[in-house]
């Protein structure tokens, strides 16, 4: 995997747990490998959320 991919998912993985602990209130600290799978599946997650918007929209 490319660095810049990792460096995304990462990224992606910090911001979900960062928007989390303002929601709950209470602060996480992660490992690099903990953000990087929180992020594949946020990636994941939000890549099937936009095919079934895009399929109810134009079905």
């Amino acid at each position: 995997m490319g660095e810049l991919a990792l460096a995304l998912l990462i990224a992606i993985g910090d911001l979900c747990a960062g928007i989390v602990g303002k929601l709950i209130g209470r602060r996480f600290r992660l490992e690099p490998e903990q953000a990087w799978k929180i992020g594949e599946l946020a990636l994941a997650l939000m890549v099937a959320a936009a095919a079934i918007v895009i399929t109810l929209l134009y079905s």
